[in-house]
């Protein structure tokens, strides 16, 4: 790595060298096509597709806390779903990540599990996707942020949030973007900047430098957004 001084080589020097920012961008939500799938009872299945848990446990503490009393027991499911071969969304990428993410997840449970709702007598079904992405264009500072969405397979409805962001130094960004992009979107990278940090700097984990870098660790962040957000159709009903 080039030796120039505003470029962190060390751990030292990389913590609390960022900050934690507003959402870079504004929500906005796309529904998807609903899933006529029988409801077989008032169990409520709400399936993730990843198996990251900082960003899976966010949403069973939310669920848990917003289950109403008609609604029998919780499942939760991780789907992993394949990225597209774009590990890295930019810009506008990353709302597009989150919608395809769900469709590939809907499109997984009924080939990989096709008793799975009729075993577990559900009815209510959600899609609860989390999808990072980095905002380059239109700020000062490049910013990983999150698109956060419920989807009711049911319906098609949406509810998204946009998580605070955490800022990096524009070279981590430039010098992963310069790996290439997928089918030459720039809005498609095909190597994390989280990557390259992890390679540059001892000690600093590709998908958990948030804490390193600004003091609050991305779990955090990612909870902060979700505790609050409302399900697609006020809450999870029973069928």
């Amino acid at each position: 790595m080039p030796e120039q001084p505003d470029i962190p080589s060390t751990l030292e020097e990389f913590r609390n060298s960022e900050q934690v920012v507003d959402p870079p961008v504004v929500a906005v939500s796309s529904p998807i096509e609903p899933e006529i799938w029988p409801r077989y009872g008032n169990n409520c299945l709400v399936f993730f597709p990843t198996t990251n848990e900082d960003k899976i446990v966010p949403f069973h503490n939310h669920f848990k806390n917003t289950k109403p009393d008609d609604v029998g027991i919780l499942y939760f499911l991780n789907i992993p779903v394949p990225d597209h071969g774009v590990p890295q969304p930019y810009n506008e990428e990353g709302p597009k990540a989150a919608e395809r993410r769900a469709k590939d997840a809907k499109r997984l449970l009924e080939q990989n599990y096709p008793n799975y709702r009729e075993h577990h007598r559900i009815g209510p079904t959600y899609i609860a996707v989390v999808e990072s992405a980095y905002q380059i264009d239109g700020v000062d500072r490049p910013v990983d942020y999150a698109t956060i969405s419920i989807y009711d397979a049911l319906t098609g409805k949406v509810v998204t949030a946009i998580s605070k962001g955490v800022t990096l130094n524009p070279w981590f960004v430039e010098e992963a973007r310069s790996q290439g992009f997928t089918n030459g979107n720039k809005n498609c990278g095909v190597m994390t900047p989280g990557a390259v940090l992890a390679k540059t700097i001892k000690g600093v984990d590709a998908q958990k430098w948030h804490e390193d870098a600004c003091g609050k660790a991305r779990r955090e962040i990612l909870d902060d957004a979700i505790k609050d957000m409302p399900m697609p159709q006020g809450k999870c009903k029973s069928s």
